[in-house]
C-alpha cells in the first residue's frame, strides 16, 4: 500500500500546506468562458480540484504541526478584495476549517460553500 502522496511519477512527499488566495473583487463577477460569473466559475473549479488532492485527512484542530505519516496536503482559503486588512475574509468560527489549514475534505467543501455564499465584491 503506497502512501497517499506517492505515484509512479512522484517521490515520497512531506505534508504540504497550501493557502489559496481567492480574488473576491468586483471584476470576478464578469463572464468567464461558459460561466456567466467568474467567481462562481472559480468555486466550481475548486470543488472539483479539492476532490483530487492527496489530503492528510486531518481536520483543522491539528494546528501547525501535522502528524500525517504518509504526507499529503492541508489547504487554507482566504478571499480578498481591495486594500488589506479590512477586505479579506476567511471562514468564521463554527464553519468548516474555521479559517485554518485542513486536510479534511468535508471541512474544505464547507469552506468553499461559505466563500461562495459570502462573495466580497
Amino acid at each position: 500500500d503506497l502512501p497517499k502522496c506517492v505515484e509512479s511519477r512522484d517521490g515520497q512527499c512531506p505534508v504540504l500546506d497550501v493557502v489559496l488566495l481567492l480574488d473576491g473583487s468586483g471584476s470576478m463577477s464578469e463572464a468567464f468562458g461558459r460561466h456567466p460569473h467568474g467567481f462562481y466559475a472559480m468555486m466550481e473549479m475548486m470543488r472539483d480540484w479539492v476532490k483530487t488532492l492527496p489530503l492528510t485527512g486531518e481536520d483543522h484542530t491539528v494546528g501547525a504541526g501535522s502528524t500525517a505519516p504518509n504526507g499529503g496536503m492541508r489547504v487554507g482559503i482566504i478571499q480578498f478584495s481591495g486594500p488589506a486588512p479590512h477586505e479579506a475574509a476567511k471562514t468564521p468560527i463554527g464553519v468548516g476549517s474555521e479559517g485554518s489549514l485542513t486536510g479534511n475534505l468535508g471541512e474544505l467543501q464547507k469552506d468553499i460553500d461559505w466563500h461562495e455564499a459570502n462573495y466580497i465584491q
